[in-house]
């Protein structure tokens, strides 16, 4: 009887692996599968990269994975909203891609010469107003550039007025201005 259940057993344990040797494997997800909203995998996208801890696995949830800032979010309302309250109450600011440049939508000029529809860009000079800032030169004398003071900071024409909005919202037309240099070739220095 013992040889017999040895016997059994042993066909038993051999049906299993040769079945699992000739079961299909799964195929791997095509990436364009896994493309967000954005049109980015979360892998790829860096908005989140200044945060650490549980605010960078948050804002990676809220802006990267869920997509709560697009039109077509992958999580309810419900979702992104305790995602984004537990953001806010771990950093006390709002996710980086909820905070937008006001300059870009409220000072004439500012990205039409960011995106070199106003001249040449020049050169790109960091920390000439202090720690953060950014300035844009260009051959046409609107200056992109943005400062940052006290709890806040502003955004402009370094040649003209600045239009003043929180630290968060300067450090975005900060990497706006950094990025859109970088995207012509240039150092910020």
């Amino acid at each position: 009887m013992r040889t017999l259940i040895r016997t059994i057993l042993s066909l038993c344990l051999l049906f299993t692996f040769a079945g699992a040797a000739t079961a299909q494997a799964p195929a791997w997800p095509d990436n364009n599968a896994m493309d967000t909203p954005d049109g980015q995998t979360p892998a790829i996208e860096t908005i989140c990269d200044g945060q650490t801890g549980a605010a960078h696995g948050l804002c990676n949830a809220y802006c990267e994975a869920m997509d709560c800032d697009s039109d077509a979010p992958q999580a309810s309302e419900k979702a992104c909203n305790k995602v984004g309250d537990n953001f806010t109450r771990i950093t006390g600011q709002r996710p980086p891609c909820d905070v937008v440049c006001p300059c870009v939508a409220q000072y004439p000029g500012f990205i039409e010469t960011l995106n070199g529809q106003n001249g040449t860009l020049l050169a790109c000079i960091e920390g000439r107003l202090g720690p953060g800032s950014v300035t844009l030169q260009t051959s046409s004398g609107f200056w992109p550039q943005t400062a940052f003071f006290g709890p806040g900071g502003a955004c402009g024409n370094a040649l003209s007025f600045p239009l003043f909005g929180t630290a968060e919202e300067t450090l975005v037309c900060a990497n706006l201005i950094r990025a859109k240099a970088e995207a012509a070739g240039l150092t910020c220095m």
